[in-house]
């Protein structure tokens, strides 16, 4: 690895039966944001420990299990949300439906994970380009796909 740049590795996923999409049990309907989402994705008001999942999640998560190499980008993972729990059962159903994961620091996705060379960025949710803009410190392959999502989708 280059000095500057980030870490990016190989990674493969243990073989485990694909994780289900939430039960309705675990569903409720969140109130529209006026934020604009990324990509024509849905943006909701929603408490970011609550471990139900709201209509913008399972929105996304049925796009990941329909379209394989869906690339999901935030600018934190936090985004998905701030209860670990239900963080991590999102991640593990991305990834285990071969999603890719971008974040303003951090990739997650089928075979490789990477991780920013300090100082990290400040992610910021309401300008996710320009925050991905920032490509100092990142692997190539980090840097590559946010380009490429620059150039066509955010």
């Amino acid at each position: 690895m280059e000095s500057g740049t980030g870490g990016e590795d190989i990674y493969t996923l243990p073989q485990e039966p694909q994780p289900e999409l939430p039960g309705a049990q675990e569903m409720f309907h969140a109130e529209a944001s006026s934020v604009q989402p990324v990509a024509g994705g849905q943006s909701v008001l929603a408490s970011g420990t609550d471990p139900r999942f709201d209509q913008a999640l399972i929105h996304l998560l049925r796009q990941v299990k329909n379209q394989p190499g869906f690339t999901v980008p935030l600018s934190a993972l936090s985004r998905l949300s701030r209860n670990s729990g239900k963080q991590l059962r999102v991640l593990e159903f991305l990834l285990a439906h071969q999603a890719t994961v971008v974040t303003t620091n951090y990739l997650l996705g089928p075979g490789i994970v990477g991780v920013r060379a300090r100082p990290m960025v400040k992610p910021d949710s309401y300008d996710l380009r320009r925050s991905m803009k920032q490509t100092r410190g990142l692997g190539p392959a980090h840097t590559k796909l946010l380009k490429a999502l620059r150039r066509d989708h955010i």
